[in-house]
């Protein structure tokens, strides 16, 4: 079970966002972390796009795409288990969350 001492801290593009996330996945979610801020980077450089939500979803397109075009592979030691993309899948959704949660603070702050 998750509760609050299950936060994890990640950084992207300089902002923090604190993700609910397993002791046991913390690495997978770092990894995925770097992944995704690599991804946002290279969005931000091309400088058509400025917005930070924009440039997350952006990646998350890119991303997914990647995971969609992959080609199908026979040989079993290469297959992608099935765990993986429920675990992409759920690190999607978390930070689908907190990109969400931020935006209403972000929200909240501006009204004050």
């Amino acid at each position: 079970m998750l509760n609050d001492n299950n936060l994890k801290n990640i950084h992207i593009l300089g902002r923090c966002f604190s993700i609910k996330c397993a002791p046991e996945q913390r690495a997978k979610l770092d990894r995925a972390a770097a992944y995704l801020e690599d991804k946002m980077q290279e969005i931000k450089d091309s400088g058509k796009v400025v917005s930070y939500d924009l440039m997350a979803i952006m990646a998350a397109l890119n991303i997914t795409d990647e995971l969609l075009n992959r080609a199908p592979v026979t040989s079993p030691t290469t297959v992608a288990a099935p765990e993986s993309t429920t675990e992409l899948h759920a690190l999607e959704k978390k930070l689908t969350e907190t990109l969400a949660q931020t935006q209403v603070e972000e929200e909240e702050f501006a009204l004050i």
